[in-house]
């Protein structure tokens, strides 16, 4: 199996990362007619600048695209840029594509093996929850049913699409010296070991991978008490959304765009992410 060697000296990086952002709600008063004032929701505005050194670009189930519209193909194209700009200036990378196609890529089972050896150096395995966190049982009839319901739902879809047939589209493919991870356990051990503190999201779906994975928006930022001090932007032009019988595509991703912005991260266009050289501000 071939070895891995992440970057991880980024001392030497030169470049900032400047983010307009947008986010929900930002409530303004103002005035009627008669003089009552009322309170008015509006989108809020603002800009992060952060060094590249403290970014990582999250890309999630960047699979290959069997849907050839116009609108998946520039959402593709969108991706590869903001990609490549990524690498250019220094930004972690981090894939997070679902098993099996995880299994694919040889630095995942590196990454896999390295976060293993650490938990047991440090004894985290011993450590059992109380008995309250073990309930209810994953073998409950209740569940069983639930996971047999949502299986036989899906089922005409992985007839169609198998598992064992994905991978990660062509123009997305992880270089030898990114990071391809599945976990929560791997995903938090390499925001640690990079010192990551602003993450920028790619892929699919806003509404399914994208939001419930180990590796999404909501076990970092989902929970109010649980929340992990680290923030979160969802690149609107480089996401998609499923349909559903009473949203097509478009409505469903802008939904979900505006949940994010309410409160667990901002959202930002690709095209408005600007590199400057530290040296130069």
């Amino acid at each position: 199996m071939t070895s891995a060697k992440f970057k991880t000296d980024k001392s030497s990086e030169p470049w900032l990362l400047s983010i307009p952002v947008q986010y929900l709600p930002k409530y303004e008063i103002e005035n009627d007619s008669e003089g009552n004032k009322h309170l008015k929701n509006i989108e809020g505005n603002s800009q992060f600048t952060i060094p590249v050194d403290e970014v990582a670009l999250v890309l999630i189930d960047t699979w290959i695209e069997r849907d050839e519209s116009a609108s998946s193909k520039t959402i593709l194209q969108h991706q590869k840029e903001i990609l490549e700009k990524c690498r250019k200036y220094g930004v972690t990378i981090i894939h997070t594509p679902n098993k099996p196609v995880v299994n694919k890529y040889p630095q995942y089972h590196v990454l896999r093996r390295t976060v293993r050896e650490f938990l047991k150096e440090f004894n985290e395995q011993s450590h059992k929850p109380p008995p309250y966190l073990s309930w209810p049982s994953p073998t409950n009839e209740v569940w069983r049913k639930t996971q047999q319901i949502r299986k036989v739902g899906r089922a005409p879809y992985y007839e169609l699409h198998p598992q064992i047939e994905r991978d990660i589209s062509r123009p997305l493919k992880p270089l030898e010296d990114e990071y391809v991870l599945h976990t929560y356990t791997e995903f938090r051990y390499v925001l640690w070991l990079q010192k990551i503190n602003l993450l920028l999201y790619i892929g699919g779906t806003l509404n399914e991978c994208m939001q419930h994975r180990d590796t999404g928006v909501n076990l970092l930022a989902g929970i109010d008490s649980r929340r992990v001090p680290i923030t979160i932007v969802v690149l609107q032009d480089c996401s998609s959304a499923m349909s559903s019988p009473n949203f097509d595509a478009k409505m469903a991703a802008q939904a979900m765009l505006d949940y994010y912005k309410f409160k667990i991260a901002f959202t930002a266009n690709s095209k408005d992410l600007r590199f400057t050289n530290r040296s130069s501000t």
